[in-house]
């Protein structure tokens, strides 16, 4: 099993490498039985990387490991495929402010799961360009016009 404390001490160590793509895939992840939120700012604040891809990971915590997302906000392209989470909490979108290029299909997002009518999405995702959600179960461009609407770059979208 992989826990947050491996994944914080992989991502820690890789913002002082040259490293510029990663792709995690295949990850049987577990949350530590022990594990606190103590409130304290993450400590993956300088992740660089032109790529980042989360692929077949057997649980979507791995994406909340430290309860921020402040480690997607220096990524250029994301990808989360075959993760399946039931959820994207609303201050994910405000920190992938680096993002151009957003990779999240084959996942079976569902269109009340996907746009949360209690987020503010005014001024997320400032850079993205390429949003791509094929092989979802998503059905309502009403919701999805809700969420992209505010993604002002916005050139290219996959449905």
């Amino acid at each position: 099993k992989f826990n947050e404390n491996l994944l914080r001490m992989a991502l820690v160590n890789l913002q002082v490498t040259p490293i510029k793509w990663l792709r995690l895939q295949y990850i049987d992840f577990a949350r530590s039985p022990t594990f606190v939120d103590s409130g304290a700012s993450s400590s993956i604040t300088n992740l660089e990387l032109d790529r980042l891809d989360l692929w077949y990971i057997s649980n979507p915590d791995v994406l909340r490991f430290d309860w921020r997302f402040t480690w997607f906000n220096k990524i250029k392209e994301l990808s989360i495929q075959y993760v399946y989470f039931n959820s994207v909490p609303c201050d994910s979108w405000a920190e992938m402010e680096g993002v151009r290029l957003l990779d999240v299909s084959n996942n079976r997002l569902v269109d009340n799961v996907f746009y949360n009518k209690r987020c503010d999405y005014q001024g997320t995702m400032p850079n993205l360009q390429i949003f791509n959600l094929s092989k979802n179960d998503l059905t309502s461009l009403r919701e999805l016009s809700s969420l992209t609407g505010e993604f002002r770059k916005l050139e290219v979208l996959d449905h």
